[in-house]
């Protein structure tokens, strides 16, 4: 007696399963009446920040960090920055105050000129300090107009901090070493 051969086959239907936590940010974001674009959830945007945080250096060898990496995400989507500024503290807890510097002013900066003020992309006034020792650092603070209100060059410096005035049109820094918020 010869046996048939049967094959069976088998449908597999994808199932997308979200947490309670990623459907919260996608809820409060729909009712902040934002969208992100490149993403069809706005978990999954907040999802691809939290994911590049723990594979971003340490600031001061040289990497990025977190703060550092959202400010300038942030800067280039005001509706991106308030959705991470939503999600951030449901997925990624640990990242808050990364979000919240970024969105202050606070965030670590690099080498660039940053306008004065609270914000994304803006550096905030206080005492800022070179992560690590400083070779061929300038740094320039300017007035709204333009004008220089103080600068210098420093060819090794083991410690540099530069105050930051609140009557400050801006600051820039040019090789120097990440500059992180003292007070």
């Amino acid at each position: 007696m010869k046996k048939a051969a049967v094959t069976v086959t088998i449908a597999v239907a994808a199932v997308v399963l979200t947490s309670c936590e990623e459907r919260e940010v996608d809820a409060k974001v729909k009712a902040a009446g934002l969208t992100v674009s490149e993403y069809p959830y706005a978990h999954l945007f907040v999802k691809a920040a939290c994911d590049t945080f723990p594979s971003l250096s340490k600031a001061t060898d040289g990497g990025v960090d977190p703060s550092e990496w959202l400010d300038g995400n942030a800067t280039s989507d005001a509706n991106g920055a308030r959705v991470y500024q939503i999600g951030i503290p449901i997925l990624c807890p640990t990242f808050t105050k990364d979000i919240d510097a970024a969105l202050t002013g606070l965030a670590t900066k690099s080498n660039g000129t940053y306008e004065v003020g609270r914000g994304p992309g803006k550096i905030a006034p206080g005492k800022w300090k070179a992560a690590r020792t400083a070779s061929d650092c300038y740094w320039e603070r300017t007035s709204a107009a333009g004008d220089i209100i103080d600068n210098k060059f420093a060819t090794h410096a083991t410690t540099l901090i530069v105050t930051v005035g609140r009557g400050d049109g801006s600051v820039t820094f040019q090789g120097c070493p990440k500059m992180q918020f003292v007070k």
